[in-house]
């Protein structure tokens, strides 16, 4: 719409064919008309007015800011193609790709964030205390609390969480895991549902210990396991 009528006046001048087109280009496809013909009755609704010169230079300026926002989207096109084609080829990418939620940029950035050495995280324990996905489990006599995990990798945990919340609704999440040793528990009332997420399964068997209010040992929640024996959903 900047781009036809960046003046005032020429908006008024607009009809509701050309602004259907401009959102037709501009991407939209579904109520073109209803939302032209808003469009034109706010165009033409009474407004301020200044002097022609002025109106013709903050014209000027509006021309010049479309054209950059106009070359920006281009290179961040550019950009995206030129990074596609760099991280597919990892040999990791596929992994990746395989978790929930996370496209090409934020894979992209959760494989730099990690980084390619293999020996770099021994256990899936440590990668996961690196990015942020376990809990830490504090326990002094008959209390245990599970605290979120704040020292991490805030740009891998950003990344999770973004490509968590962009998950499609009709996306199947992944099944419930467990771990293979924990605090032992003997809960007097019904557990809690299991999460689907590895960091809400390893505080389940603690929630149940702080429920039945015994003398639990801390424990471990670690798991021997290699990394390529894990699912995608517990790295």
């Amino acid at each position: 719409m900047l781009v036809l009528a960046p003046t005032p006046e020429q908006g008024r001048q607009l009809s509701r064919a050309k602004i259907a087109g401009a959102l037709r280009r501009g991407g939209r496809h579904r109520n073109l008309h209803p939302r032209a013909a808003q469009i034109q009755a706010a165009l033409r609704s009474p407004q301020l007015t200044t002097a022609p010169p002025i109106s013709d230079a903050y014209g000027q300026v509006t021309r010049a800011t479309v054209a950059v926002v106009a070359s920006y989207n281009q290179q961040i096109a550019t950009l995206e193609e030129a990074l596609g084609e760099g991280f597919n080829k990892h040999p990791d990418a596929k992994t990746i790709r395989s978790l929930p939620g996370l496209g090409m940029v934020l894979g992209a950035r959760v494989l730099g964030e990690f980084g390619d050495d293999q020996t770099r995280f021994p256990t899936a324990k440590s990668r996961k205390n690196y990015a942020g996905s376990a809990p830490i489990t504090k326990a002094s006599g008959r209390s245990l609390v599970v605290l979120a995990r704040h020292a991490r990798n805030r740009r891998l945990a950003d990344a999770r969480t973004s490509g968590r919340s962009a998950r499609s609704p009709s996306q199947p999440a992944p099944a419930a895991t467990t771990t293979s040793s924990g605090p032992a528990t003997r809960p007097t009332a019904k557990p809690s549902a299991s999460s689907p997420t590895a960091g809400s399964a390893s505080s389940t068997p603690a929630w149940n210990a702080a429920s039945s209010m015994t003398n639990t040992s801390p424990g471990t929640t670690s798991s021997p396991r290699l990394l390529d024996n894990l699912h995608t959903w517990d790295v």
